[in-house]
């Protein structure tokens, strides 16, 4: 992938600051003490779940990589069921979907997620609005209340993650 340079990488920037509370303060160490004080406890387990392997720069990255490339996933099965709704031909709107999961796979600007270990947080609650979102298009379209309870269940993922995602229903309703 794009990314995979970056693996072996550093730390950069805030990265050294999270372990440096994670050492101080424990497992929430991140979230719990000025002049954070974000409430974010899903990623402060990774976090945590970092620093008990050891602080790898490697796995570290290379988990982000994940998380990126998930998205990419979720990305793909969002545009292709928006575009089936919208009536495209199956084959246009595969080919659609790969095109704009895969610029999104490789766009410049997503570079930060990957390689500074601190923007997982953008990662994760990305892929937990994504997930949401196709989740209740699939309610929509099926009605299973499986669905719903799934897709608030990646919600609730994503704000612990990041408290942007309070702006997740409004964008919905709309």
């Amino acid at each position: 992938m794009v990314y995979a340079i970056r693996l072996p990488a550093p730390y950069v920037a805030d990265d050294h600051f999270i372990f440096y509370r994670l050492q101080q303060n424990g497992i929430f160490g991140f979230a719990s003490q000025p002049p954070t004080s974000f409430f974010r406890p899903l990623i402060s387990l990774h976090y945590s779940l970092d620093y008990w392997v050891g602080m790898s720069p490697l796995f570290s990255h290379g988990v982000n990589l994940l998380w990126h490339g998930g998205c990419a996933v979720l990305l793909y099965g969002l545009a292709y069921r928006l575009l089936m709704r919208w009536g495209w031909n199956r084959g246009r709107a595969r080919v659609a979907a790969y095109l704009g999961a895969s610029l999104f796979a490789v766009l410049p600007a997503n570079v930060e997620a990957v390689a500074w270990f601190a923007a997982r947080a953008d990662m994760v609650a990305t892929a937990g609005a994504l997930g949401a979102l196709w989740l209740l298009m699939r309610f929509q379209e099926r009605g299973y209340w499986r669905d719903y309870l799934a897709a608030l269940a990646c919600f609730t993922v994503g704000l612990f993650c990041k408290e942007s995602l309070l702006t997740f229903p409004v964008i919905v309703w709309l």
